[in-house]
């Protein structure tokens, strides 16, 4: 039955592993919407202990892959040319450096553009308690973050 559903899907995958993978995630989305608060507990309780006991696998990850990517740039790898070995490159060094970058700051930017504001009504920060967030009662409005009074 499932070879029929995914020849008539058309798709180009093995139907066990698909089926299997599509069936892990639909249970995972009924179970996040059925019990949303033994859900938030768990997922809550894992992140903590992911943070607390892997934070340097994190960090040793991080350091190798930078590693890695170090010893293919001043490496052999790092002369592999683009294109034919005869032709130019469309872009200066400086160029690729610019887009790159330009890249990197437009993601974080698009972070950002949504992080930023909804941080100071995710998270309470008791290290700075004179600041307050009230709400204009005549506007309906939330004016900026003032010092409480």
């Amino acid at each position: 039955m499932l070879t029929k559903l995914h020849a008539l899907l058309r798709l180009r995958t093995s139907p066990a592993i698909f089926f299997s993978a599509a069936g892990i995630i639909a249970v995972f989305v009924a179970a996040t919407l059925l019990f949303t608060d033994a859900m938030d507990t768990f997922f809550s309780e894992g992140s903590a202990w992911v943070i607390e006991n892997l934070g340097w696998f994190y960090i040793l990850g991080v350091a190798t892959f930078l590693g890695f990517l170090i010893y293919l740039a001043v490496g052999r790898f790092g002369q592999v040319r683009l294109g034919a070995d005869d032709e130019r490159p469309e872009h200066a060094n400086l160029s690729r450096f610019a887009m790159l970058f330009a890249a990197g700051i437009g993601t974080i930017l698009m972070f950002r553009a949504v992080a930023e504001p909804v941080n100071p009504f995710a998270n309470e920060h008791p290290e700075q308690p004179e600041f307050v967030v009230e709400h204009h009662e005549t506007t309906g409005t939330l004016p900026a973050v003032r010092p409480e009074d």
